[in-house]
């Protein structure tokens, strides 16, 4: 590669590295400085737009756009980005400043660079915690949710013994036999003494203070089927059997 390029003022041949023309006095480096650390950075932060493609000059950043919703620009993006930063200055500035080494690199440039970055960075874990954290939520619930059931239709087997054995319902779950410590997100486990409808309190959260029941129907056969209902708990959180 020729070191020697020609003067945008005079025309003539100077050294690409001559900050000015020894010819007419003219800068010959008018373009725009293109920072190596300022487009590694925005590599890495907003790569995934195809910032880093803009401040080079790169009208393809525009494919990074359209496709940033497939996660595949950014990751390719945080490579460049890397590639970027461990570049030696002698090559970058060969490659996307014409060999010029007199660019501005005030720290400007830099400044605004990680500025951007954090913005977005923060905008991106926010919105990352709106989704996972509402997800988790609903994932112990429905756990909690699914093992109080479990609890449940383990009291209505004792209730249903019972019945069949006394022709009665029991005043109490202990009565019917059933007497194991109940999980700390359940609040109470009750049994009607007159419906033998079983009430499951919940004490966890979102749910506290929130039921579901076990209500009980004589079947022809004598058995008993169990209904799972709830009227203040939401349907998506509740066991397959309860919706």
């Amino acid at each position: 590669m020729s070191d020697m390029i020609y003067c945008q003022g005079c025309g003539k041949e100077i050294h690409k590295t001559a900050n000015a023309c020894p010819h007419c006095g003219a800068s010959h480096y008018t373009k725009r400085y293109k920072d190596k650390t300022v487009a590694g950075l925005l590599a890495i932060f907003l790569g995934g737009f195809g910032a880093h493609r803009f401040y080079l000059g790169k009208w393809w950043g525009v494919l990074y756009l359209l496709f940033f919703w497939l996660w595949v620009p950014g990751i390719i993006a945080l490579i460049e980005g890397i590639v970027f930063l461990c570049t030696d200055d002698r090559k970058w500035d060969d490659k996307h400043n014409d060999g010029c080494r007199y660019g501005s690199r005030s720290g400007a440039g830099v400044a605004i660079a990680i500025v951007a970055g954090a913005l977005v960075g923060v905008a991106f874990i926010g919105i990352l915690a709106a989704i996972a954290i509402p997800a988790y939520q609903d994932y112990t619930n429905k756990a909690k949710i699914a093992q109080a059931y479990h609890e449940a239709n383990e009291a209505a087997i004792q209730v249903a013994s019972y019945a069949a054995q006394t022709r009665s319902v029991p005043n109490t779950l202990q009565e019917a036999g059933y007497g194991k410590a109940l999980p700390a997100y359940v609040r109470s486990m009750d049994v009607d003494s007159r419906t033998a409808v079983i009430r499951v309190t919940m004490a966890a959260g979102s749910l506290n203070g929130k039921s579901f029941l076990l209500r009980p129907t004589v079947q022809s056969d004598a058995n008993i089927q169990w209904q799972c209902i709830s009227e203040d708990i939401e349907a998506r959180l509740l066991p397959q059997k309860c919706r």
